[in-house]
């Protein structure tokens, strides 16, 4: 490179690390004034440990973050005090709230599996953030990490939603949605995709309750977030078998979601192809997952006998993985068919 080309590129840099420094110091700036607009307008007054909280992440996001945003910063430190005051002032801006990926806060709170998280973006358009960030912590708190959460902790989350509704307070149930519909601009992928990804079953449920709770009325429907969850055609459930975990990849086979503005019914199609020709057992095959290998070759509706674009075979896909191999071959009824 030319003495005069690489003067050209420091000085881009350079030009570069100015106009970051000063978008930084833009939305710095922006959050104090909307915090402070909203307690002159509230007269409400902070817990002096949520204030000490809040301004130790932001001292620690200045030193060690330039690429996110501090809500984003806030959100994969697991904060939840920290992000409710935020969005007391600030949650309308949520949607256009973006990583230079295009990752909005709630694929980062899926990809650090926090579902009190989850729960707390979702509830952004309530007006008794109080209440939405109470309901939240009730999430977190029985929640553990990679498991299913229950049917009775997901029930009562709906219902608190309800009540919630009943004392007629605002609630903007479409600003949850528009974040479900966020897509990563070079992936491809949803909230949802990155929790498949990432094995967060405990996110997966809540999302998927919100949606068919208030309808995810965007371009996306149910049906393509299931099974076009990336620029490979990859599904949710060729994810979640990457991930390994097999709580994800047995909800996902077991559920079955009804949009509540179509009424249409959409289940996982477990024999479903992504680009390249593959099913989710072939994923789990070559990936030596003998946990999902075994939850899939459980399904009756598992389809053995399909060839991929490589006119390949699960067998084949299987052949360089001996555990994996070994976990198809107890199924002797269903790879008899091959």
């Amino acid at each position: 490179m030319s003495q005069e080309n690489l003067f050209e590129l420091k000085q881009s840099t350079k030009a570069h690390d100015r106009i970051l420094k000063d978008d930084r110091a833009l939305q710095d700036n922006s959050e104090k004034a909307s915090f402070q607009r909203h307690e002159e307008e509230s007269g409400a007054v902070l817990a002096p440990d949520v204030e000490c909280e809040l301004q130790t992440l932001k001292e620690e996001h200045q030193r060690h973050d330039l690429e996110r945003s501090f809500l984003h910063y806030a959100v994969a430190n697991g904060s939840l005090s920290s992000v409710s005051r935020f969005l007391r002032s600030s949650y309308s801006l949520l949607d256009e709230c973006t990583t230079r990926q295009g990752k909005t806060v709630l694929h980062v709170a899926a990809e650090r599996q926090l579902p009190g998280m989850i729960s707390l973006l979702l509830l952004s358009g309530v007006e008794d953030k109080d209440a939405a960030l109470e309901l939240s912590q009730k999430v977190e708190a029985n929640a553990t990490t990679n498991a299913t959460l229950s049917d009775d902790l997901i029930e009562l989350w709906k219902k608190e939603i309800d009540k919630i509704n009943e004392n007629k307070t605002i609630f903007d149930g479409q600003i949850g949605t528009e974040l479900l519909g966020a897509q990563v601009s070079v992936e491809e992928h949803t909230p949802f995709s990155t929790a498949a990804l990432c094995g967060s079953v405990a996110s997966l449920q809540l999302m998927f309750n919100w949606a068919i709770k208030f309808g995810l009325n965007n371009q996306k429907t149910l049906d393509n977030i299931i099974h076009c969850a990336d620029n490979e055609r990859s599904s949710l459930l060729h994810l979640a078998v990457k991930s390994g975990d097999v709580e994800t990849v047995t909800y996902l086979c077991t559920c079955s979601f009804v949009n509540a503005i179509t009424d249409q019914r959409t289940e996982v199609d477990v024999n479903a192809k992504d680009a390249s020709g593959k099913t989710a057992l072939m994923i789990g095959a070559e990936a030596d997952c003998c946990d999902a290998i075994d939850a899939l070759m459980k399904l009756s509706h598992t389809n053995v006998e399909v060839i991929n674009n490589a006119q390949r075979t699960v067998l084949h896909c299987a052949v360089e993985n001996t555990r994996a191999l070994e976990t198809l071959l107890k199924h002797q009824t269903q790879m008899k068919k091959i």
